[in-house]
């Protein structure tokens, strides 16, 4: 076996880690998490799974009918409001074959 390359894998899954949660569309967290850890599992031969938890957050468009501003539309809303519930802890350990 070859030296363990701890620093480099550190180094590899943030940068796939913060490369894809920002940039993917995705509808889901779950969906976003799996393509996050597939990445990771891809660019380092010997990690065999990865485990993410990410927070579950909702955040609502604020209707701004009443100033003539279309924020409903998902491709048109800019400005939106965290709300306590529904929330939690989105969790999964995503495995090499």
């Amino acid at each position: 076996g070859g030296v363990w390359d701890a620093e480099g894998v550190a180094r590899r899954a943030r940068t796939a880690t913060l490369d894809l949660f920002a940039v993917d569309e995705s509808a889901s967290v779950q969906a976003t998490l799996y393509k996050m850890a597939q990445r990771v599992i891809a660019e380092n031969a010997g990690v065999q799974d990865v485990t993410y938890k990410l927070p579950n957050k909702h955040y609502i468009p604020v209707d701004m009918k009443y100033i003539g501003v279309d924020n409903t539309t998902p491709s048109e809303a800019d400005v939106f409001v965290p709300v306590s519930a529904p929330s939690g802890l989105i969790s999964a350990t995503i495995s090499r074959k």
